[in-house]
């Protein structure tokens, strides 16, 4: 078997259809690939849509599992996958109609270790348009890149960290596993994905579309909650710039500060418009800002006024916070 896709599945009954049935179409040669829903222990009608898409399809498979997060879910899928490649789709998320076409043949066509593909945000179905519809595979939109652009791929915005626009050779999981009990896992993994792997591509078409919706991870309107996450998110990239280093990425050092600094600047911010509590963390986050270099490659100019301005003055600095909320 070729492909395998393994699809978390926590609490998303009214997504998970939708999902499934964007990615699987008849035409496809089912002996080929596998779908694998891994139902996270799910308290609301998921888990009994899997066994329902089960019963209907039969190249799904459905794990049923008590509640372990993401990371856990998919781990779960990996150790029971049966392709030499493997994908993920986040089940509130979307693919193209031909979306298992295009990637078997990536898969046929360069046998590489790593592919990665380009994703569309979507916060409404409505908005996608003719997008889902079946696309044209085009070799012409197919680059073989080397590790260094590979590296590089996690700081643009059309590819990123994210686990779910990208294909993995099987075996590159043997002793790679995601963080349980970890956010944004994506981080913190793809980086050791990419370098365990020897070959790569890009495929600059659209095939994934991801659904920016309130009550996930990284949407939520609580201000306390959002708090939470930006902190996970420095901590998770505070990880992954060891790795850089740890493993001789260091012309990588300059940008991943970068998207630290702008997430202690997202975290600050939040705090003080919310009026929250400062705790460790908080002090954390300051001492990050006050030893951070201005990158002139990376900061914006608005970034760097910003910085500076903080750095002569927190308490100025707070102030006009204050004022342009005021007047927002």
């Amino acid at each position: 078997m070729l492909l395998s896709i393994i699809i978390p599945v926590y609490n998303v009954e009214n997504y998970l259809l939708s999902c499934v049935e964007s990615l699987l179409n008849k035409s496809n040669d089912i002996h080929q690939y596998e779908v694998i829903l891994v139902d996270d222990g799910s308290t609301d009608k998921s888990g009994i849509i899997c066994d329902e898409l089960k019963s209907k399809y039969e190249n799904i498979k459905v794990i049923h599992k008590s509640n372990g997060g993401l990371s856990s879910a998919r781990n779960a899928g990996i150790k029971v996958a049966k392709g030499d490649w493997i994908s993920f789709i986040d089940s509130d998320d979307m693919v193209v109609e031909n979306y298992i076409e295009i990637i078997l043949s990536l898969i046929k066509n360069y046998h590489l270790d790593i592919i990665m593909f380009r994703y569309l945000p979507f916060k409404k179905e409505k908005y996608l348009d003719d997008r889902l519809k079946k696309i044209t595979f085009r070799n012409t939109s197919f680059k073989r890149i080397s590790k260094k652009d590979a590296m590089d791929a996690l700081f643009d915005g059309n590819y990123t960290n994210y686990s779910w626009n990208k294909i993995y050779r099987k075996n590159l999981f043997d002793k790679i596993l995601f963080p349980v009990g970890k956010n944004f896992e994506d981080v913190i993994t793809t980086c050791k994905l990419i370098d365990k792997a020897n070959t790569f591509g890009k495929y600059k078409d659209i095939l994934y579309f991801y659904r920016q919706r309130k009550g996930s991870i990284l949407n939520s309107t609580d201000p306390s909650t959002k708090l939470l996450q930006i902190q996970d998110s420095i901590q998770a990239r505070i990880i992954q710039l060891n790795f850089f280093n740890v493993h001789k990425y260091e012309y990588l050092n300059e940008v991943a500060k970068h998207w630290i600094m702008k997430d202690c600047m997202d975290y600050i911010f939040c705090l003080h418009k919310n009026a929250l509590s400062k705790n460790a963390f908080y002090y954390k986050v300051v001492n990050i800002l006050k030893n951070y270099s201005v990158s002139k490659k990376f900061d914006s100019r608005k970034q760097i006024l910003k910085l500076k301005l903080y750095k002569v003055s927190p308490t100025i600095f707070f102030i006009l916070i204050k004022l342009k909320n005021k007047f927002n």
